[in-house]
This record gives C-alpha cells, sequence and structure tokens, in this order.
C-alpha cells in the first residue's frame, strides 16, 4: 500500500488519490499555500483538505510550524516518487503566469507543430 493509499484509507476519502497528489504538488510548487488554495487545486472542500494535510504531518510529510509546508521527506516523495525530480519549478512557476516565458514557449511550440504537419505525407485520394 502505498502512502496515498494509507493517507485515502485513513481520512475516508471518497475521491482517487489524485487529489492527494494535487495537493502535495501545489505544496510543493508553492512552499507556503494556504488552505484555500489546495482546496481550489484538489477540488476537494477545506475540511477533508485540512484532514489530509494533518495525516501528512503525521507521516512527516509536512512540517507543522507556522504554516503547513512540505518537509524535505516531502519534497523527497513527490520529486521521486511523483516524477518531479526532473521539473525546472522556476520555469514552470513563469509558465503558469501570463507573460514572456509563456509567449515563447506557445510560439516554439507553433513553429514545431506548423514543420511537423508542413512535412507529413499527402493524402492520396485515390487509395480511398
Amino acid at each position: 500500500m502505498t502512502i496515498l493509499d494509507t493517507i485515502k484509507k485513513k481520512v475516508n476519502l471518497q475521491e482517487e488519490t489524485n487529489a492527494i497528489q494535487q495537493i502535495l504538488i501545489q505544496m510543493y510548487l508553492k512552499k507556503r499555500s494556504t488552505l484555500k488554495e489546495l482546496s481550489t487545486a484538489s477540488q476537494l472542500p477545506i475540511p477533508v483538505v485540512s484532514a489530509i494535510r494533518k495525516e501528512l504531518a503525521r507521516m512527516k510529510l509536512v512540517n507543522k510550524q507556522q504554516e503547513f509546508m512540505l518537509s524535505q521527506r516531502g519534497a523527497l516523495y513527490v520529486e521521486h516518487e511523483l516524477g518531479w525530480v526532473n521539473i525546472d519549478v522556476a520555469y514552470y512557476q513563469q509558465l503558469e503566469k501570463d507573460g514572456p516565458a509563456q509567449s515563447e514557449l506557445v510560439e516554439e511550440m507553433t513553429n514545431q507543430l506548423s514543420e511537423i504537419i508542413s512535412n507529413r505525407p499527402h493524402v492520396n485520394l485515390k487509395l480511398d
């Protein structure tokens, strides 16, 4: 049983473990997140998010100081178990905002797709 499954069972969560993953990822991306932000990211009610966050604290994935934030163990879990180890978080956060980085990425992807589309083989209508 994975950590996510354990938390799901202890909180009696009816949703899939993806909601817990979203909470962990949100906490990974934004070092300090409010319950409302975590609730929005996971699409769960605030009391459920609070229960999940307390369970994460019991499992030592979250430090419970003035605000909840991922512990070193929690960050390692997100990086290695959820596959975020190779993600450039600063670049990812820039892409979330409407700005020059997002515009450049869209332009680059558009150019790549245009090249792929222009190089595809032509349809031979006689075969259809």
